[in-house]
């Protein structure tokens, strides 16, 4: 069984004529008869029955014909949808972030990329840890995502777009809110917040405590900084964590700049051997073309 013959099926049900039927089919009469024939012994049911100098669809032949221009119409929206998919045409780019980026850089990045393409985009835009992204990316389940680089994972490259500094979360009366700025073994001696095992954060604020010799004191944890500065706020503890428009928005609480080097790298992360739409293609190119801006 093959497409052309569930075609030739449905024009044939359509004309009850061979001759017509294969006219619009451009194919001799004989060619259409024997791909019928071959369809009805694979099927072992006959799917026609003579009446007069016509054809008629038998009733498994009515009922097969519902199913195959079903299938047929199927078949056809997938491959229009391959066609746009590939060319660009409205097609969708499905993109995973960290938190952080969700107020300014994911909004400006697809603002600019809609203006340079000066047609509809459909955007699919899913927040999440970097880990959960990079699984995600791997099953296929984004094209792109923004996220914190894990040399472990050969397959995939990461491309460095920003870098996010520290900055100590605390309540207005903590001992050093009114400070301009703190060191790291500052605040790492404060009871703190942590962000949970599964987020990038989690373990580079370890590597950098483990560095300096400095055994954090973790009152609680928490996946998402919203999450955390909450507990912040509610005086569990304090919080380490990355700076963004996103925690801004928390009143009562004083953000202070924990001082360089210490800063967290964000990266766009793409498969390397994955076949890529022109959308995603243009799209990682605008990326990589305007990180300087940002």
């Amino acid at each position: 069984m093959n497409l052309n013959q569930l075609y030739y099926f449905t024009v044939l049900a359509k004309h009850q004529h061979y001759t017509r039927a294969s006219e619009e089919l451009h194919i001799s009469q004989p060619t259409l008869s024997k791909a019928i024939s071959a369809l009805e012994s694979e099927l072992n049911v006959f799917l026609f029955k003579k009446q007069g100098r016509n054809v008629v669809l038998t009733k498994q032949g009515r009922q097969y014909n519902e199913y195959v221009k079903v299938a047929l119409q199927e078949i056809s929206k997938g491959n229009e949808y391959l066609r746009k998919e590939l060319s660009g045409d409205g097609a969708q780019l499905d993109l995973g972030f960290i938190t952080s980026l969700s107020m300014d850089f994911i909004p400006e990045l697809i603002e600019g990329f809609i203006r340079q393409e000066k047609k509809p985009v459909f955007f699919s835009l899913k927040e999440n840890v970097s880990q959960e992204l990079i699984r995600g990316l791997k099953n296929e389940e984004y094209d792109v995502v923004f996220c914190t680089p894990d040399d472990l994972e050969k397959d995939i490259s990461f491309t460095p777009i920003v870098k996010q500094s520290f900055v100590f979360a605390c309540l207005p009366n903590h001992p050093l809110a009114n400070r301009s700025s703190i060191t790291m073994a500052e605040a790492g001696h404060e009871r703190y917040v942590a962000h949970s095992p599964e987020s990038a954060i989690h373990h580079i604020l370890l590597t950098i405590f483990t560095e300096l010799n400095i055994v954090p004191s973790i009152v609680s944890e928490a996946n998402e900084d919203q999450a955390i500065l909450s507990l912040v706020k509610a005086g569990v503890g304090c919080a380490i964590m990355t700076d963004s428009l996103n925690i801004r928005k928390f009143k009562n609480i004083v953000f202070i700049p924990i001082e360089h080097p210490y800063e967290r790298k964000v990266c766009m992360a793409v498969m390397k051997n994955q076949e890529k739409s022109e959308i995603v293609k243009r799209f990682i190119h605008y990326v990589t073309k305007h990180i300087n801006n940002y």
